[in-house]
């Protein structure tokens, strides 16, 4: 069974209050709906929930990504995508030029590149640097 941190989803509730936020997935809609149900996250997202069977595209492809962006009324130059698949996730927000921050515990720096980040902390971390990093009208850098 899946789970989200307690203050994982208090931070989603603030973004989501300054920033559109997204869930992009694939699989087929009637096990991500369930996965979605069961960590209690569907009125965060609300209508911005993208699941690959839906939307008629799987990431990496960037149609998915684009499709989103569409939905949001943002450029994809606008989007910070987090995700913990290298080529589903990573490879797919910056192939629509997507900032990016890849979320592992076993990065390679082989596989790093120039416009996104290796985020090996815990994610709670991110968001609130994230979260600060917004309201203090910055922009994260490498």
């Amino acid at each position: 069974s899946i789970t989200i941190n307690r203050k994982v989803n208090e931070l989603l509730l603030l973004l989501k209050e300054s920033v559109n936020i997204a869930i992009l997935t694939n699989g087929k809609t009637k096990e991500q709906n369930i996965k979605i149900d069961n960590l209690d996250i569907r009125s965060i997202f609300e209508n911005n929930i993208f699941i690959s069977q839906n939307i008629g595209y799987e990431k990496p492809n960037p149609k998915a990504f684009l499709n989103v962006a569409f939905k949001l009324n943002v450029n994809p130059e606008e989007c910070l995508f987090i995700g913990d698949s290298f080529k589903n996730d990573i490879l797919g927000a910056l192939n629509v030029n997507m900032s990016a921050i890849w979320l592992t515990d076993s990065a390679k720096e082989s596989q790093a590149r120039d416009h996104f980040y290796i985020c090996k902390d815990n994610i709670e971390v991110l968001l609130k640097k994230l979260l600060d990093n917004y309201y203090q009208g910055l922009t994260i850098n490498n």
